[in-house]
């Protein structure tokens, strides 16, 4: 890590075995695209410069970041609410990007078989998880698809004096359903801080009560997809 020019970079890359979650699931150059036009968009993230596409100075195909103020948050009671509010209006800015998806990325991809989804052994086979998995092998619902994060949770964000100052971890970035990245924020709000943080997230969403497709109570903190 070095300053440049009076900003702060870090050398981000990495290799992720072939088919697993730690993949990239879009191409480099669809990624690097993607990076540029977000540019014009102010939603709080790193900027970018390709340091090796190719892997050939680090063995990996690699970007330098810049390195923006803040740390993972740690919210105190009095300040729930803001921190929700920020969370949801954040991502609701990076799904009005709708028409860069469609031109950069690739789709998401399922990190799992759905249709050989089945509980671990750890877990009893009672109605409600007989329910989930059933629920998890259906074919997902027609929706508008546009710009996902694909892991947004509160870890991949960084936070200073109680101001949201960056979205971070990109890797998994792809064309998707909006819901995908609200159902994987809340089902980590709650485990961290519970119900209630969750559902405090959820309001804040832009639209979300213009949800035509009621959402099965059994899946309100669960991440299905």
């Amino acid at each position: 890590m070095r300053a440049v020019a009076r900003t702060t970079w870090c050398c981000v890359g990495g290799r992720g075995q072939a088919g697993s979650w730690t993949t990239p699931t879009t191409p480099w150059s669809g990624r690097r695209a993607c990076w540029n036009s977000c540019d014009r968009h102010p939603f709080p993230r790193p900027s970018s410069w390709p340091l090796t596409p190719k892997g050939v100075l680090c063995d990996v195909p690699t970007l330098l970041l810049t390195r923006l103020p803040g740390k993972p948050p740690r919210p105190a009671a009095t300040e729930i609410d803001g921190f929700c509010r920020q969370l949801a209006e954040t991502i609701a800015q990076i799904h009005d990007l709708r028409d860069l998806a469609d031109a950069r990325l690739e789709p998401y991809r399922l990190y799992y078989d759905r249709a050989h989804a089945s509980l671990v052994r750890w877990i009893p086979a009672n109605a409600v998880w007989t329910e989930a998995i059933d629920t998890v092998r259906e074919p997902p619902p027609t929706t508008v698809m546009t710009l996902i994060h694909r892991d947004y949770h509160p870890e991949n964000t960084l936070w200073s004096g109680g101001r949201l100052t960056a979205v971070v971890d990109w890797t998994q970035a792809s064309r998707g359903p909006a819901a995908l990245d609200l159902a994987h924020m809340r089902w980590n709000l709650v485990a961290d801080y519970g119900q209630p943080v969750a559902d405090c997230f959820l309001a804040y969403y832009p639209g979300h009560h213009r949800s035509r497709r009621p959402r099965p109570p059994l899946l309100g903190p669960c991440q299905p997809v």
